[in-house]
């Protein structure tokens, strides 16, 4: 296959790119800072961060992809080109990509998804599920007739998807992810401690405190916020047991997507299951005691891959290293007049 081999993981929260032969070359938050009134892109990835709950009325905060699915396709479009651009440098041939995408996109979003990477400058493109990339790249063999169950926990929504013999068999998603719980705690200091904390304030908290578990010894943790009453700011504290009755409900959504797989699961792959485990995936994995949460809850046997936010873009690399086994397993690249037809 002629021009370079590129794997693209475009999540709710950030972005990765990989490259045959060198590994991941991009890891970045996928959110750009825009001019208000031209749409033209100021900045995108770390710069953009550091300038979010700062913007002038100028400026706007863009996010390509929220709640799992491409909500913005122009501004995909924006934060892909460059980077690709970059990768492919004075090269002859367009780049193929892997693209990873939810098991909830449809043939449509597909469509909408092969026009951008057409014109960012791609030749043609091959879509893998994004449970199946993520449990390759944590180490899962997923090519066996053998029963694997991923659950990708990703910002905007959680992808539980029964893989066999590299194709998924059963799957679930909802679009509720890392972002929700940051919501419900940032709405719990609003309506209940009387206090308003930025997004980024409320992502620390859930990094810091919050948890699927009540921790043996209660942490707690200093916030500067404002008080709502009469706007003075001010420095409060937030312990890890507030955070635990936090997040319960959105907790509880996660167990109910992969209840609902293991239900629909044909009986030989969920023996599969019960002797293999779960792997949990996606940067919501990193929240404290998901995994023995969830293992008490399903009784079923959990692992949290390493690195598990980046298990994706591994998955992606593992699989571009040979582009045979794509075509073994009936995976096609597409090119934007094909699709279309």
């Amino acid at each position: 296959m002629l021009g370079l081999r590129m794997g693209i993981d475009l999540g709710s929260a950030s972005l990765h790119i990989c490259v045959a032969g060198k590994g991941v070359v991009v890891s970045e938050p996928s959110v750009m800072v825009c001019d208000a009134d031209t749409g033209k892109p100021v900045a995108m990835g770390n710069a953009a961060v550091e300038m979010l709950g700062r913007l002038p009325n100028s400026l706007k905060a863009v996010h390509p992809v929220r709640d799992g699915v491409m909500d913005h396709l122009e501004a995909a479009q924006q934060m892909l080109r460059p980077y690709i651009t970059r990768q492919c440098g004075n090269r002859m041939f367009k780049p193929n990509v892997l693209m990873s995408v939810s098991t909830a996109v449809s043939r449509n979003e597909k469509r909408a998804l092969l026009s951008v990477l057409s014109d960012c400058g791609c030749g043609r493109a091959c879509f893998i599920d994004k449970p199946l990339a993520a449990a390759i790249g944590a180490g899962e063999n997923c090519f066996k007739p053998s029963g694997v169950l991923c659950v990708e926990i990703g910002s905007g929504s959680v992808d539980a998807a029964l893989i066999s013999m590299g194709k998924v068999v059963q799957s679930a998603c909802v679009r509720i992810g890392g972002r929700n719980m940051t919501t419900s705690i940032r709405r719990y200091l609003t309506h209940t401690r009387g206090y308003s904390v930025g997004f980024l304030t409320a992502e620390e908290i859930k990094k810091e405190v919050a948890g699927a578990v009540l921790r043996n010894t209660e942490v707690a943790f200093l916030v500067n916020g404002k008080r709502i009453a009469d706007g003075i700011p001010e420095l409060f504290e937030v312990t890890s047991t507030e955070m635990y009755w936090v997040l319960r409900n959105d907790l509880e959504a996660v167990a109910k997507t992969v209840e609902s797989v293991l239900e629909k699961a044909p009986t030989e792959l969920l023996s599969d299951v019960l002797l293999n485990g779960i792997v949990l995936t996606g940067g919501g994995a990193n929240l404290y005691g998901i995994g023995p949460w969830l293992q008490e809850r399903l009784s079923v046997p959990v692992r949290v891959a390493q690195e598990p936010e980046k298990a994706v873009v591994r998955g992606l690399d593992f699989v571009l290293r040979d582009v045979s086994r794509l075509f073994r397993e009936e995976y096609v690249y597409l090119n934007a007049q094909t699709q279309e037809d």
